[in-house]
């Protein structure tokens, strides 16, 4: 079985996994093999002024789980700390292989980004 994600569907399941209000106007760009993503965040102490977040996202297959990788990532040009990139690559993958598991009795077998979605397969056995 086959399922596909939409760039849209990737901008929502990043933003909801981010989960900080104050880093908005996400958008995801979908290339050959990864995807890069991008937003705005409002400084706490000055919400007149922004920065701006971007990173890079790749997906992959282990042990028929989908995994997130989020590499380069800054915000105004500094490193964002290695434990909210772990958090990140925890969440982003856990929703996105919600939003393409269609049965319970689906492993994840390959994924692959393209420009114009995310294209999952999946083995479906019957128990």
């Amino acid at each position: 079985m086959e399922t596909s994600i939409t760039a849209q569907a990737l901008q929502e399941a990043v933003q909801a996994a981010i989960a900080d209000p104050l880093i908005q106007e996400i958008s995801a760009s979908l290339q050959s093999g990864y995807a890069l993503v991008s937003g705005r965040r409002e400084r706490l102490n000055n919400s007149s002024k922004t920065d701006t977040l971007s990173f890079r996202l790749d997906l992959g297959v282990s042990n028929g789980t989908l995994t997130a990788v989020v590499s380069q990532a800054v915000l105004d040009g500094k490193p964002l700390d290695q434990a909210r990139v772990d958090h990140w690559n925890e969440t982003i993958a856990a929703r996105l292989q919600k939003i393409g598991q269609n049965h319970a009795n689906a492993v994840l077998q390959s994924v692959v980004i393209t420009p114009d979605n995310i294209q999952m397969t999946w083995q479906v056995s019957r128990k």
